[in-house]
């Protein structure tokens, strides 16, 4: 696992005191070869990579926290950002 932690600031005198900062810290995880496998946003959702063979790129998806709503009880999953396919002689199509 690997932390990192993201400093904005509000534009103004950039040699001056930042006025307002915000802070978030995001939490990465690797697969044995390096590859970074999922991504914790500080809202709660993850960005999962997912790889096959020797680490190629199959699909990048969000998952959502699940959700409770106590009116209609609303539950989310996830969803597909991205979805990469390989013919039979491994070229991407």
């Amino acid at each position: 696992m690997l932390s990192e932690t993201q400093t904005l600031q509000t534009l103004g005198n950039a040699t001056g005191p930042a006025r307002h900062k915000l802070q978030r810290s995001l939490l990465h995880g690797y697969d044995e070869l390096g590859n970074r496998t999922h991504t914790r946003m500080p809202d709660g959702r993850t960005l999962h990579w997912l790889f096959y063979g020797s680490g190629h790129l199959h699909q990048i998806n969000i998952a959502h926290p699940q959700l409770s709503d106590k009116i209609n009880e609303l539950k989310v999953s996830g969803v597909k950002i991205s979805d990469a396919q390989a013919s039979e002689i491994r070229k991407s199509v």
